[in-house]
């Protein structure tokens, strides 16, 4: 398999999931979950494309395809995830953060203000929250979705300089 083309078919996948996500939140509330789930898939697909420019291979948990991509993150080289952590920290630091206030309060749950806390809850959006009638034990709190997407744009993007040419 070439990996550098599957990669890169994985980034382009995770661009489209990414607009028809951030199309569908501006619509209706009525559609806010299934957004979010396609937001999910979106950032699975930025991380696993990631994963294969770092690895060349695709990411899979005891030989098995896995929706985990918090733990795929866990998996990046140290100056990787060193290097998202800080700029997720950057970006955060610049948001005006009423809406996550809002959503601490209404919810009763603190939203996590680190990149990881962040990719615990959104991993378990494609999974976990896919179909109305499954409804979580607890809640899952998904914020920062364009952080997070900007975040991992630019890692892959300092791995694969030539994706933001295209």
């Amino acid at each position: 398999m070439d990996y550098e083309e599957y990669g890169k078919s994985m980034y382009k996948s995770a661009e489209v999931y990414s607009k028809a996500a951030k199309y569908l939140n501006g619509i209706d509330m009525a559609v806010l979950l299934p957004s979010q789930v396609i937001a999910s898939l979106s950032l699975e697909l930025y991380f696993k494309s990631l994963y294969c420019f770092v690895f060349n291979k695709e990411f899979k948990i005891n030989n098995k395809h896995s929706h985990d991509f918090h733990r795929l993150f866990l998996e990046l080289p140290n100056d990787i995830q060193d290097f998202m952590n800080a700029e997720f920290r950057t970006v955060l630091a610049k948001r005006d953060m009423k809406d996550a206030e809002r959503m601490e309060s209404f919810v009763k749950v603190k939203v996590p203000r680190d990149l990881v806390g962040n990719l615990k809850y959104w991993r378990k959006g494609f999974v976990k929250i896919r179909y109305f009638h499954d409804k979580p034990k607890e809640p899952i709190v998904m914020m920062f979705f364009s952080e997070i997407e900007e975040v991992v744009i630019k890692a892959i993007r300092s791995v694969k300089p030539n994706l933001a040419k295209n």
